[in-house]
């Protein structure tokens, strides 16, 4: 019960500081300040002098967002969301060459690990608040996801029954796990 209260006090510290920017480290990043007496950039031609100067935009499309990478043909998607849930695309798949798609749609660090098991998704033990990996043969996972981040995994499964996991402490044991199998 203590392990239990342990890995959700950390989930909920987590969840809570992550969107504020303050590391597991417990340091803070404070935004850019702005400079007192500074005069906003209006122009976007060239500076003073050769090459580009200050106000310049080089290029001349302002910055957006990373679309993600076209979704290959046949992946499985899995969603990993701040609710501590995984939803995943399809529960099974034919053995071969597969392609996992992870995509952290919420703004805290999570990771998909794909372990085969013949454990229940959920029934894995647990060990300093995650998934005992010793007990299951893993398959293949990401790096820790940042927020809003995608990463696709191609890995080569046989048949048999997989679990498909966030293992980043406190997640895997509050309900981040979903069955997946493979025929």
């Amino acid at each position: 019960m203590k392990e239990l209260l342990t890995a959700v006090l950390v989930s909920v510290v987590v969840a809570v500081l992550v969107p504020l920017g303050i590391s597991a480290a417990g340091t803070y990043e404070l935004p850019p300040l702005p400079v007192v007496g500074a005069k906003p950039a209006t122009s976007f031609g060239p500076g003073p002098g050769p090459g580009p100067g200050p106000g310049t935009v080089s290029g001349g499309t302002a910055a957006t967002p990373a679309s993600p990478p076209p979704l290959p043909a046949g992946a499985i998607v899995v969603d990993l969301l701040d609710t501590l849930k995984l939803n995943v695309s399809a529960a099974s798949a034919p053995a071969g060459l597969l392609v996992f798609r992870a995509d952290n749609k919420g703004a805290i660090i999570h990771e998909l690990a794909i372990v085969k098991t013949d454990l229940a998704s959920g029934s894995i033990p647990v060990a300093a608040g995650k998934a005992d990996e010793s007990k299951v043969q893993l398959a293949a996972r990401t790096k820790n996801l940042a927020g809003k981040a995608i990463e696709d995994v191609k890995v080569t499964l046989q048949a048999g029954k997989y679990a498909l996991i966030c293992n980043i402490p406190a997640h895997y044991q509050s309900g981040m796990h979903a069955a997946f199998t493979v025929q």
